[in-house]
């Protein structure tokens, strides 16, 4: 076996001051139809409209009260990425990392053992 590409998907449903936020991280070590048109985080808000892309636009014809709002936007999605970022490695990802573990038993000589498991998950 060789692999192709890496490609990695983070998503992450953040309550901040009872507004709802999906967060998405996205990469790749090689061309992904996933970073199409956009970059490596995306953030949607849900509204009672449904589920939007987050607001961080300023175009050149936007109002004052339009760009007011899209620089308040900005400054909260850098608070939920630096959030994202922070916990990144939590409770739930140790613990998909320890049942990722299991599927390789260390006393069988059939299954292989990996190392990455060993070393940067922390069951």
């Amino acid at each position: 076996m060789q692999i192709q590409a890496n490609q990695i998907s983070r998503d992450w449903a953040i309550l901040h001051r009872s507004r709802k936020f999906h967060v998405n991280f996205t990469d790749s070590d090689s061309q992904t139809l996933a970073l199409l048109n956009r970059d490596n985080w995306e953030i949607w808000e849900e509204t009672a409209d449904g589920t939007e892309e987050f607001d961080v636009y300023i175009f050149k014809n936007s109002t004052p009260q339009q760009k007011k709002i899209a620089e308040e936007n900005i400054r909260l999605a850098e608070e939920l990425i630096k959030f994202c970022i922070k916990n990144w490695d939590n409770k739930f990802m140790q613990e998909i990392c320890s049942s990722l573990s299991a599927y390789f038993n260390p006393g069988s000589h059939r299954r292989p053992r990996l190392a990455i498991f060993q070393t940067r998950c922390r069951p």
